[in-house]
Protein backbone atom coordinates (compact mmCIF):
# COMPACT_ATOMS: atom_id res chain seq x y z
CA UNK A 1 0.00 0.00 0.00
CA UNK A 2 2.72 2.77 0.67
CA UNK A 3 5.24 1.50 -2.32
CA UNK A 4 1.52 1.97 -4.10
CA UNK A 5 1.23 5.60 -3.25
CA UNK A 6 4.84 6.23 -4.10
CA UNK A 7 4.07 5.46 -7.19
CA UNK A 8 0.92 7.58 -7.58
CA UNK A 9 2.57 10.42 -6.03
CA UNK A 10 5.44 10.17 -8.35
CA UNK A 11 3.10 9.98 -11.57
CA UNK A 12 1.32 13.30 -10.32
CA UNK A 13 4.68 15.10 -9.32
CA UNK A 14 7.38 15.89 -12.03
CA UNK A 15 9.84 17.20 -9.68
CA UNK A 16 9.14 14.34 -7.75
CA UNK A 17 10.15 11.94 -10.45
CA UNK A 18 13.32 13.78 -10.56
CA UNK A 19 14.09 13.87 -7.70
CA UNK A 20 13.62 10.10 -7.17
CA UNK A 21 15.00 9.13 -10.45
CA UNK A 22 18.27 11.13 -8.54
CA UNK A 23 18.31 9.72 -6.13
CA UNK A 24 18.01 5.87 -7.37
CA UNK A 25 21.12 7.06 -9.63
CA UNK A 26 22.71 7.91 -6.48
CA UNK A 27 22.26 4.99 -5.02
CA UNK A 28 23.05 2.51 -7.59
CA UNK A 29 25.44 5.10 -9.12
CA UNK A 30 24.54 4.58 -12.94
CA UNK A 31 24.50 0.47 -13.08
CA UNK A 32 20.95 0.13 -13.84
CA UNK A 33 21.07 -0.35 -17.37
CA UNK A 34 18.58 2.04 -19.04
CA UNK A 35 16.16 1.64 -22.10
CA UNK A 36 14.70 4.07 -24.57
CA UNK A 37 11.09 2.72 -26.44
CA UNK A 38 9.59 3.21 -29.44
CA UNK A 39 5.72 2.19 -29.63
CA UNK A 40 4.02 1.28 -32.86
CA UNK A 41 0.31 3.04 -33.14
CA UNK A 42 -1.43 0.24 -31.15
CA UNK A 43 1.13 1.09 -28.25
CA UNK A 44 3.15 -1.82 -28.63
CA UNK A 45 6.70 -2.13 -27.82
CA UNK A 46 8.83 -2.09 -31.49
CA UNK A 47 11.94 -1.41 -30.54
CA UNK A 48 14.20 -1.64 -27.51
CA UNK A 49 17.39 0.66 -27.35
CA UNK A 50 19.85 1.06 -24.30
CA UNK A 51 20.58 4.19 -23.00
CA UNK A 52 24.44 5.16 -22.81
CA UNK A 53 25.28 5.08 -19.13
CA UNK A 54 26.49 8.58 -17.39
CA UNK A 55 30.26 8.58 -16.51
CA UNK A 56 32.04 10.77 -14.61
CA UNK A 57 35.88 11.32 -14.22
CA UNK A 58 37.52 9.73 -10.92
CA UNK A 59 40.68 10.69 -9.72
CA UNK A 60 43.05 8.32 -7.61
Amino acid sequence: MIFDSALIAKDRDPELRKRMLDKIDEIFEGKLPMYKATYDEYLQPVKLERMKPKLRLVKK
